[in-house]
């Protein structure tokens, strides 16, 4: 398992975190795609990050001001670290250390 995180930020705001729990080492393609794409919206990303093999259906979770999208199983409750933690570009919600394998920060 490899972690991995693509936030996108404009200026000093995070717009959105796509974080998956495996796959990670995918992120830097993940990133460069966005880069050429943005702006797009939460479901045409979590299709992309599949498509591109940056997490699967059982780890990938997007998340943005307003929504989370994640497909695991319906009634699968996401840990408020998700929301709470929104803001700090580098943070990996998915454990309390905060840590990833493969961190990309796309400034647009």
């Amino acid at each position: 398992m490899t972690q991995g995180i693509v936030t996108i930020k404009s200026g000093k705001k995070v717009i959105m975190k796509i974080i998956a729990g495996c796959d990670g080492y995918n992120a830097r393609k993940i990133a460069n795609k966005l880069k050429e794409k943005w702006p797009m919206n939460i479901d045409d990303v979590y299709k992309m990050a599949l498509s591109l093999g940056f997490g699967d259906t059982d780890c990938l979770v997007i998340v943005t001001d307003k929504e989370i999208k994640y497909e695991r199983e319906p009634g699968t409750e996401i840990h408020p670290r998700f929301r709470e933690t929104f803001q700090q570009p580098k943070f990996n919600p998915r454990c309390e250390s905060g840590t990833a394998d493969f961190i990309v920060i796309v400034n647009v």
